[in-house]
């Protein structure tokens, strides 16, 4: 069974996140690192999101908050810039008395509301190969984009199909 979908974008300049990543207890110690206990399996990353809105989006989303809090905080999914960098869906929940109308203007509603995301699968072998091109290119990052960036072109523009 697929989950509901959001198709409301949040404002990209409307992201505050705090990566928990399992951490279950953080404990400060004298004269040295702190020591962390955690729990990864099922870990959600909390995330306030902001939406600027039409009227009429801002009806529908009114709605869609409405039908996923009526019985506990079901689950949905959303488009987000998070783990990646990039947007992906992530299976979320609202926080339940989150949602906050921060402003009317005109016919436009700013709406802010947190919800807790679970993190998509981010394959260590992805972020192993990726630290080691970066670390071919002596830490330079820019120019590894430029590569990047011109082998996709070579892949999906230049190359016949």
């Amino acid at each position: 069974m697929s989950l509901p979908y959001l198709p409301l974008r949040p404002l990209s300049q409307g992201y505050a996140s705090s990566e928990r990543a399992g951490v279950v207890s953080f404990q400060k110690l004298r004269g040295g690192l702190g020591r962390a206990r955690s729990d990864l399996s099922g870990a959600t990353e909390a995330v306030t999101v902001k939406w600027r809105l039409r009227h009429a989006d801002y009806e529908f989303f009114m709605a869609f908050y409405r039908s996923a809090t009526q019985r506990g905080s079901l689950p949905f999914e959303v488009d987000l810039v998070l783990g990646s960098g990039d947007l992906e869906r992530h299976k979320v929940f609202f926080v339940p008395g989150s949602i906050k109308l921060g402003g009317i203007s005109g016919a436009m509603y700013e709406v802010s509301a947190q919800l807790e995301a679970y993190p998509n699968d981010y394959p260590a072998e992805d972020d192993e190969a990726l630290l080691a091109l970066i670390e071919l290119y002596d830490g330079d990052v820019d120019e590894l984009g430029e590569v990047v960036d011109g082998l996709e072109k070579l892949a999906n523009e230049d190359l016949p199909a």
